[in-house]
């Protein structure tokens, strides 16, 4: 495309190539084609521990909890392991307008939570804050609420604002890939885009999930340099097996984006390293809204490490050095609904009743 413009006696031309036709003898992949390669890059890159960072700012206004900011900034950082299979470790700090009230970093939010084998463990707190301050929520397999929704619905951090859309999720437990397979609508753009100097392939599909638009790049593994998401009416936002269908009465809608992706090679696998991210949610008339944008970065990545060799998921309530923050006296919520107090050797004191 050319473009001619005149101003004060300056003639400017201007060449831009946006979009691309794929040549005749090389013809665009098929949408079938596409989700094999992006599903080779998610299964290339799911297993790993990184350090990262996010840098935010966010508003909101939700008369219903009593929450109203404008413009607050925060911050985090922590560690992440996973193998995507189930088992998790998340070590997190966060810190700067939280909740209404302006936190340091020496005073920051923890929250340390690690899903293995047969336990979960969810350790939240704030930096220097009395261990009955503490809140300790510690589940293991055949034990009363080991079975309930609450367990089930841990794993938050494949979900939240910062790591997701890199290992395939939406605020959600279904996987972008299965999720764009199973849509009622979906096409390739039979012309490509150039982002940040590569050729992308634009994938858009109409899903029970939303309408997404999804640029693979070509140059970077075929991992997402964007991504664009709408969620409305009809739409399941629920995890698989417990679907959460939006209805009028909700009058709710999601709006996500993952842009300016910066990619590494690692261990020769294309790897996404750090994104601009926003959202946007209208939760109803009545529960007002919630809108952010920030910038995530992996600051080290280690793929397909042996985790068990590591200890990744090992639990902490057998071996106290992994969680430094958990002290006696610390409130364990127990799975049949009454709380303790935390000891070294794992015993319950101080028994209340039931919360």
């Amino acid at each position: 495309m050319k473009l001619l413009y005149h101003h004060f006696g300056f003639v400017l031309f201007v060449v831009t190539l946006l979009a691309f036709e794929c040549s005749a003898a090389e013809s665009c992949p098929s949408v079938s084609e596409l989700l094999e390669r992006y599903t080779q890059a998610l299964d290339s890159t799911e297993s790993f521990i990184s350090s990262w960072e996010h840098r935010g700012v966010g508003s909101c206004n939700i008369p219903s909890w009593g929450m109203r900011t404008n413009n607050a900034r925060q911050f985090q950082e922590g560690e992440h392991r996973t193998d995507n299979k189930g088992r998790s470790y998340v070590k997190s700090f966060q810190w700067g307008d939280v909740s209404g009230s302006k936190i340091s970093r020496d005073k920051a939010r923890y929250v340390m939570s690690v899903i293995g084998n047969a336990f979960t463990y969810r350790h939240n707190k704030q930096l220097g804050a009395p261990p009955d301050k503490s809140h300790l929520n510690y589940l293991e397999e055949g034990k009363p609420g080991w079975d309930t929704g609450c367990r089930k619905s841990w794993g938050y951090f494949d979900r939240n604002d910062t790591n997701n859309l890199f290992m395939g999720y939406v605020q959600t437990k279904a996987r972008l890939d299965s999720t764009l397979r199973k849509a009622k609508r979906i096409s390739v753009r039979p012309k490509t885009e150039r982002i940040g100097g590569s050729v992308c392939y634009v994938i858009e599909a109409d899903t029970k999930r939303g309408k997404f638009r999804v640029w693979l790049d070509s140059e970077h593994g075929y991992h997402p340099a964007k991504i664009e998401v709408f969620v409305g009416l009809g739409d399941d936002i629920g995890d698989p097996g417990t679907p959460r269908i939006i209805t009028k009465e909700d009058r709710a809608t999601r709006r996500y984006s993952m842009s300016n992706v910066r990619f590494e090679k690692v261990d020769g696998a294309w790897v996404p390293m750090e994104a601009d991210r926003s959202s946007h949610i209208v939760l109803g008339s009545d529960n007002g809204f919630s809108s952010n944008r920030g910038h995530f970065k992996r600051l080290k990545i280690v793929l397909n490490p042996d985790h068990d060799a590591l200890g990744s998921f090992e639990d902490p309530t057998k071996n106290l050095q992994l969680d430094p923050e958990l002290q006696e006296g610390t409130v364990l919520h127990n799975g049949d609904g009454t709380k303790s107090t935390w000891n070294s050797s794992h015993a319950a004191t101080e028994e209340e009743d039931k919360a």
